[in-house]
């Protein structure tokens, strides 16, 4: 299957106002911290950024290698997070040369392949959290999980659907499948981005005394992932990095969303001048 579109240079508009990839290791200080601006239009979720409502809205910095504070990955990712009182949006755009996916059916294993993961814990007390992925089939996976941690052993509810979920993915390239020998695989693509619309209600599930749609000033946990596979190899990151051994589903380990009614100052920057400032 062939899409070609717009280069992401084109899709959004980037803005690191504060890049904090080289902060050091302070207690706490790994943590990201993110403001969240409420939008007034709703936002058509078709996988493109250029909603004008995402342009109040600051781009995350980009994530960063699994199991490090400021590990620089291959591909660069970066996403935007805004509200109504409707869904919590989360827009993310992936660089990815080699666009590729198989899983068809919703709650497969798509860990297994490329994918763009959603962790939130309202509350932020590692009680319950849910957890999203959506790969580039714009196949998704959720579920939600209870004490003890998943990686603790925990249960985690696959039967579980947020009904409400309104995910669109975007291609730049060619979207291949597993046989890396096709011109599919054989290409260079561009890569791809996600618009992500949770309904508040489907996160009543986890909300505990968490107000829905939040309060300006309301924090929440959120973490947001990515599994990368290219020549054989995964790549793992992650916007706010962890510290904990095997901390991909820890909720401590989240970064910090707070939601506000002011939006964000933002500044336009090219996916070059990304990559030149992190070299």
């Amino acid at each position: 299957m062939l899409l070609r579109h717009a280069t992401i240079a084109g899709i959004g508009a980037a803005i690191f106002c504060t890049m904090l990839l080289t902060e050091p290791a302070s207690a706490g200080s790994h943590h990201r911290h993110y403001s969240a601006p409420k939008i007034s239009t709703p936002i058509v979720i078709d996988g493109v950024m250029d909603d004008p409502a995402w342009n109040a809205a600051a781009w995350t910095e980009l994530y960063v290698l699994y199991g490090t504070l400021d590990g620089v990955p291959e591909t660069a990712t970066r996403a935007k997070i805004v509200w109504d009182d409707t869904y919590l949006y989360i827009g993310v755009e992936a660089e990815d040369h080699d666009i590729w996916a198989t899983y068809t059916e919703r709650d497969s294993p798509l860990w297994n392949e490329n994918v763009l993961e959603v962790f939130i814990d309202p509350e932020g007390n590692a009680i319950n959290y849910m957890e999203f992925e959506v790969s580039p089939l714009n196949t998704i996976l959720d579920l939600w999980v209870e004490t003890p941690l998943f990686s603790q052993g925990g249960p985690a509810h696959f039967d579980w659907d947020a009904a409400g979920l309104r995910t669109a993915v975007h291609i730049d390239g060619t979207l291949g499948g597993a046989d890396p020998n096709t011109p599919e695989r054989q290409d260079t693509d561009t890569g791809w981005s996600l618009e992500f619309a949770l309904p508040w209600e489907d996160a009543a599930i986890v909300s505990g005394t968490m107000a829905l749609p939040p309060e300006p000033g309301d924090t929440w946990r959120i973490n947001l992932t990515r599994y990368d596979y290219r020549n054989g190899d995964r790549e793992l990151s992650q916007w706010s990095p962890s510290t904990v051994d095997g901390a991909w589903h820890e909720p401590s380990e989240y970064g910090h969303v707070t939601f506000t009614l002011q939006p964000t100052v933002v500044e336009a920057a090219s996916w070059a001048n990304i990559k030149d400032t992190v070299k």
